[in-house]
């Protein structure tokens, strides 16, 4: 308490003035989710089957507990969109990279002459009745992986991660989200680059973007150092790609203010009931080569439950086959 002992007569109650303290705290891989309403689902009831996934991300890259930890300092910035365009792009808007080809052609990845990362393989959808979406990845134990080639270091690192990830996981290894959206605003890059992004609402027309970003707790400084290079070119208010989105996203928030764009509704069909149960991933999963806007259609009824609701009551135990 500032100048406590010269500005209350008779002492300052602080025993009564602390900290408000939240009401349900969990912890997840080192990641902290809290929230001050007692009446609000325990956090595992809030992810669901969504827990496996963001779970999986959080681990090290080789399948084990040894851990992530932060690299450098969050990065904040404003973006003059609505936040929704944010969570609805990384919950599963696959015709979106469709832009980012230029600037994988400029060399901005790190694969050497592939100018990108390792392919995830075959992608697929996968949306949850909480309102979360994820994009997983499928490959075969037994491809030989080259991430990170323009990197000799660093390629040498994952692919031992990956031989350890194999021994540990065996086919299993190859499924591994990419992607995805925890509802409403918390979105995140499972593999590389490894972040978690928060995209708080400014109001209908602004943005805070908070974005931080992950590496192994065993990774060597050298892998460390190009990774933090590789993540600031690729994400974050500097990053090639994430300033690609970033137009998008603004100039899809400025398009929905128009008159004619208020009167007439969007068309989020692409893909309508084809999505169903998978042996192994969770969730309602559509593959590729289908396209569909299965995961953005369940962020938007989810939000649309929010808004009618009165109480988590009202919320509880969402029920959604196919979508």
């Amino acid at each position: 308490v500032q100048a406590y002992e010269k500005s209350y007569t008779p002492p300052f109650p602080k025993e009564g003035w602390g900290l408000i303290e939240v009401a349900q705290l969990a912890i997840l891989r080192g990641t902290i989710w809290a929230t001050w309403d007692a009446q609000a689902p325990s956090f595992d009831d809030y992810l669901g089957d969504a827990k496996e996934g963001f779970d999986a991300a959080m681990r090290a890259w080789d399948g084990s507990d040894a851990g992530t930890e932060l690299l450098g300092s969050p990065q904040k910035w404003i973006v003059p969109s609505n936040w929704k365009f944010v969570s609805e792009n990384f919950a599963g808007d696959m015709l979106h990279a469709v832009s980012h080809r230029s600037v994988e052609m400029v060399g901005i990845g790190p694969g050497a002459a592939k100018a990108r990362r390792d392919s995830p393989g075959h992608i697929m959808l996968s949306a949850y009745p909480q309102g979360h979406g994820l994009f997983y990845g499928l490959k075969s134990s037994q491809e030989p992986r080259d991430d990170y080639a323009i990197s000799p270091i660093t390629a040498e690192y994952f692919q031992e991660c990956w031989q350890r990830r194999v021994k540990l996981m065996g086919e299993l290894a190859g499924v591994m989200p990419v992607l995805g959206t925890i509802f409403p605003n918390t979105s995140f890059h499972a593999q590389q680059p490894r972040t978690i992004l928060v995209s708080h609402p400014r109001g209908p027309h602004l943005t805070e973007m908070w974005r931080v970003y992950f590496v192994d707790k065993d990774a060597p400084p050298e892998v460390r150092d190009f990774l933090r290079r590789y993540y600031m070119r690729y994400s974050g208010p500097g990053g090639m790609t994430e300033q690609d989105d970033m137009e998008n996203w603004t100039y899809a928030s400025q398009a929905s203010e128009g008159l004619i764009a208020r009167r007439y509704p969007y068309h989020y069909k692409s893909g309508l009931g084809s999505g169903s149960k998978h042996s192994v991933v969770p969730g309602i999963v559509t593959e590729a080569p289908i396209t569909s806007e299965q995961n953005p259609r369940m962020l938007y009824r989810r939000w649309a439950e929010f808004m009618d609701a009165n109480s988590w009551n009202e919320l509880r135990n969402p029920q959604v086959s196919v979508i």
